[in-house]
């Protein structure tokens, strides 16, 4: 966990850096009204950052599923799996900044990027698809409600336990 953390704080040092350069990026070329004063380059190297571990995330996540059940379904689990999961972080992200207990740069590194790439909705819409396609009506459906009514209620129990007078 300390090299993950010493990770992300390398990558955060580096977006800050690149953000101060930006004005010798942008403000001295002929595009200067693009992006005038803002951190756009800093935000999209985040973004781009997060996406990849995203995308590493979600690729261990099927590997994991592959190896743990030979199963026919594995990989609809993995999906719902990194569905839930991504949920959760970006829930957890979001109300920490809301809180002023997360940095509201890190949610380009985080909900952006990371949740972006480790998500997986077209994929899970492609796999209930398939599953249609298959003729596992009962089974698609399944996964549909499942995975979307998993997923609001983590986002729902996380909301909740953080602003407990919140939703009422």
């Amino acid at each position: 966990m300390n090299v993950f953390n010493d990770l992300l704080e390398k990558i955060y040092q580096l977006a800050l850096l690149l953000g101060q350069m930006q004005d010798v990026l942008i403000y001295g070329t002929q595009n200067a009204f693009l992006c005038p004063k803002d951190n756009i380059l800093k935000e999209a190297f985040l973004v781009f950052i997060g996406g990849g571990l995203g995308s590493l995330a979600r690729y261990g996540m099927s590997l994991l599923s592959i190896r743990l059940s030979p199963w026919l379904l594995s990989p609809t689990i993995a999906t719902f799996a990194s569905n839930v999961l991504a949920s959760l972080v970006l829930i957890m992200v979001w109300i920490g900044i809301q809180q002023g207990k997360v940095d509201p740069a890190l949610r380009f590194l985080l909900i952006v990027g990371f949740c972006g790439g480790f998500s997986t909705f077209s994929t899970f819409s492609f796999e209930t698809f398939q599953l249609l396609r298959q003729g596992l009506f009962i089974t698609a459906v399944l996964n549909i409600l499942l995975s979307v009514a998993t997923c609001l209620l983590v986002v729902w129990l996380a909301y909740r336990s953080a602003e407990p007078t919140a939703l009422g």
